[in-house]
């Protein structure tokens, strides 16, 4: 394999946040199985970024990075519209706005405190949003 320093950019950059997202995964309870694939994953893509720099395509490699990077923030921003209680179906009925908010922040912190391999629960207490 080469040496790092010799690199692109791109994928430097890509393997960087890799890293960093992986280790703050694992901080915040993810398993070690899905920390693995992730890195996994990140290898091969920093491969093919890499590859693509090396046959003279820097700028297409520029460019699935920052597709890559635009895909991960439309999806985090996704996830937090749907969690934060901003879209329609996620309105409780029948309660005054402060009902709603106290209700909406009890629920966030059961999702906050729950560990990434019970989603089982998460979706449970989403639902349990939109019921209301």
């Amino acid at each position: 394999m080469k040496d790092f320093a010799k690199i692109c950019m791109p994928a430097k950059i890509y393997f960087a946040i890799a890293v960093i997202t992986t280790i703050f995964d694992l901080f915040n309870g993810a398993s070690i199985i899905y920390a693995f694939w992730k890195m996994f994953f990140a290898f091969i893509w920093t491969f093919v970024l890499g590859f693509l720099c090396d046959k003279g395509y820097t700028s297409i490699s520029w460019f699935l990075f920052f597709v890559f990077i635009l895909l991960g923030a439309i999806n985090i921003t996704q996830e937090q519209r749907q969690l934060m209680n901003l879209q329609g179906p996620y309105i409780i009925e029948g309660m005054n706005n402060a009902q709603r908010r106290e209700t909406a922040i009890t629920r966030l912190e059961a999702i906050k405190n729950c560990k990434p391999d019970k989603i089982g629960e998460v979706i449970k207490l989403v639902q349990e949003l939109k019921i209301k």
